[in-house]
């Protein structure tokens, strides 16, 4: 009998080590909140700071954090003690996988037990719902949002070492968004057909003038682009799915591509990762494309690769030849926005034949397609012990070109720049974290973009430009995996920003290289020019409920009307070559107008337990205080600037309410 119950055992654990997948857990993913409130808590070993992790990794941390529970029952309160373990035992079944079909949970899957090839396969679907609006007293301002999608999903495992998984999202949404001031001066092309500099602006030629003439007009040209706002979410805080386009219902065919849902439209959005794990799990090897958290010392909060930027297709590896030193690098290909609606005659032009020029007299073709055609490339070195964290790496943007030397962690994208012909953008981050198991953690990060005033005041100079930000947490045993988390970020004017390039290696035309993904920062969300303070508290009060609060105060320089400030949006340039390149300063604040907005928040989800069909209620609840403060004179230090209240900026106050609904899948 002893050795039946043996036999039975080995052979369910054998099947479950096969049914823990390599595949990535995504990001949004509620189990990240509770790996790392457990880690700042000392229940789990320490957790990489690459991010998404695969599910294989995140049942061992939870199977760790299971066990440390019991082992410090005696320290905590019964109710927290007893709901971190149901949250915890929750989650462990969820990542085990279960062959056959439940039709509560909408999946299916099969494995086999062949000892020479090991393959499963697993379908599942589930369907969300949010309806969100802003509701202001401009009711000028009133916005109403909704979307309803379908989320499929194929993964599986192949062999022990190999894993595999496709998302598709397929969305029905309705997102208006609201044009405010004129137009944002963005820059000039700075390199005319002959490669010299531009230095004037000359008047628009007349009717009689030659294809050269409307070419060296069009190129010295002043660039704008038009400035959107979203009333129906909280400020940066919506996220997109679909890829690229979507398609106006009605208009659904092949012509039909469009920038954004301003009304009812049908879109779509695709993930994928294939990824492996060897030498026990001390070497991971992705071919991805999903979002990512690089470097981010709490939840998005990274500078260099952050979880609110759109995803893109990517090859990612992490090797840790020791258990506190780890080496990781990145290298993807990035994507296109498709927003012609707020950039016209903005980007570049282009005549039939290919070269920079025009189609007709005043007609510049402009494309982002051709525009934004770039490589991504990230490679870092970090290492980690109990009390001290710290990592150093380089990121590198550069137009679509085999570059083998960015894809190698071992040498510096910085010198390799400079080996090539400097024509890149590259980027050094660091970080530092200081961290005491059960009270809480200090961390500071910084991200540099460029940087070319040693000998005077950098802080000043909007030829330096970079970000950085310093945080602390707190994780109190008060409620169930409760965290405090406080940061301040700034992120100066010009950073994640590139001028276009023109005469690159393989390319023709201008390229922009900004540090830019799909018409979003690659690193941290806020735009350029802008600084945040940050608070959130939040728990897992029940293993079906959790409960934030959030403030955040953002400033911004305006991008838009008489009082813009240069620098402010990620599509702004610093021309290379122009007179005025180093003289030009910067004041936060001081320098123009600046858009100050106060976000009180209140979330909270909520998994209906013992129904037939699982749901999750979510809610969320944000007011808005936004006000503007300007200065005399634009653009020149002032000693103080004031208070405004006009037609152009006016002060804005308003409640955003923010509905969702999910079944199955979970």
């Amino acid at each position: 009998m002893k050795k039946i119950f043996l036999a039975a055992i080995i052979a369910l654990l054998s099947v479950c080590c096969f049914a823990q997948t390599y595949k990535a857990v995504d990001l949004s993913d509620e189990v990240y909140s509770i790996l790392n409130s457990a880690e700042a808590r000392g229940l789990c070993s320490h957790l990489p700071t690459e991010k998404p992790y695969t599910e294989h990794f995140v049942l061992q941390a939870l199977n760790e954090i299971n066990k440390n529970l019991d082992a410090k029952k005696e320290t905590l309160s019964n109710f927290v003690y007893e709901n971190e373990k149901k949250t915890v035992e929750y989650f462990i079944e969820r990542f085990t996988h279960e062959n056959g079909l439940d039709l509560t949970k909408l999946k299916f899957r099969v494995e086999n037990n062949s000892e020479k090839f090991k393959f499963s396969f697993e379908v599942s679907d589930y369907l969300e719902g949010t309806l969100s609006s802003g509701l202001y007293a401009n009711k000028g301002q009133n916005s109403l949002s909704y979307e309803i999608s379908d989320i499929l999903k194929f993964s599986g495992d192949i062999g022990t070492n190999l894993s595999y998984g496709f998302t598709a999202y397929f969305d029905f949404i309705k997102d208006p968004l609201t044009q405010v001031g004129d137009d944002y001066y963005i820059g000039n092309w700075w390199i005319a057909t002959d490669n010299s500099e531009s230095k004037t602006y000359p008047t628009q030629p007349g009717s009689g003038a030659t294809a050269n003439e409307w070419v060296e007009y069009w190129q010295k040209k002043p660039r704008t682009i038009k400035t959107f706002r979203n009333y129906a979410y909280l400020p940066y805080s919506f996220k997109k799915n679909w890829d690229g386009s979507v398609y106006y219902v009605g208009n659904m065919n092949a012509n039909g591509l469009e920038g954004w849902p301003f009304i009812i439209s049908g879109c779509f959005g695709m993930e994928g990762d294939l990824r492996g794990s060897w030498f026990d799990d001390r070497l991971t090897i992705g071919f991805s494309r999903f979002r990512r958290e690089w470097s981010g010392m709490d939840t998005n909060s990274s500078l260099v690769l952050n979880s609110n930027a759109q995803p893109f297709l990517g090859v990612d590896f992490e090797f840790r030849p020791l258990s506190w030193l780890s080496i990781s690098g990145l290298t993807g290909a990035l994507e296109f926005p498709n927003q012609e609606y707020i950039n016209s005659d903005a980007w570049y032009l282009i005549d039939s034949t290919g070269r920079v020029g025009v189609q007709s007299d005043a007609s510049p073709s402009v494309k982002d397609s051709l525009f934004f055609q770039n490589l991504f490339s990230l490679a870092k070195i970090s290492a980690n012990f109990k009390y001290v964290y710290a990592d150093f790496g380089t990121s590198v943007i550069y137009p679509k070109r085999i570059e083998p030397g960015y894809s190698y962690p071992l040498v510096g994208n910085l010198l390799y720049q400079n080996n090539l012909g400097d024509y890149d953008n590259i980027g050094l981050f660091g970080d530092l974290k200081l961290s005491y198991p059960g009270i809480g953690s200090l961390w500071f990060s910084a991200y540099l973009d460029e940087l070319n005033q040693f000998n005077t005041k950098f802080w000043e100079h909007a030829r330096c430009m970079y970000a950085w930000q310093a945080g602390m947490k707190f994780t109190p045993n008060w409620l169930p995996f409760m965290d405090i988390s406080f940061r301040y970020t700034k992120i100066e004017p010009f950073c994640y920003t590139h001028p276009a390039t023109l005469y690159e290696p393989y390319s023709s035309y201008y390229i922009g290289t900004s540090y830019t993904n799909n018409g979003k920062s690659l690193g941290y969300y806020l735009e350029p020019n802008s600084d945040e303070f940050f608070l959130r508290a939040e728990s897992k009060v029940l293993p079906e409920l959790t409960v934030g609060f959030q403030y955040q105060l953002i400033r911004h320089g305006a991008t838009w009307g008489s009082g813009q400030v240069e620098g402010s949006s990620i599509y702004s340039e610093l021309v290379p070559k122009s007179a005025d390149r180093q003289a030009k300063m910067k004041y936060f604040l001081y320098d123009g107008t600046y858009e100050w907005s106060s976000i009180v928040g209140l979330d909270c989800s909520y998994r209906i337990p013992k129904i037939p069909v699982p749901l999750q209620l979510n809610l969320g609840i944000g007011y808005i205080y936004d006000w503007f403060t300007g200065v005399d004179n634009n653009g020149v230090k002032n000693n103080s600037f004031h208070f405004i209240d006009t037609a152009e900026y006016p002060s804005m106050n308003g409640v955003v309410v923010t509905l969702g609904l999910r079944a199955f899948g979970f």
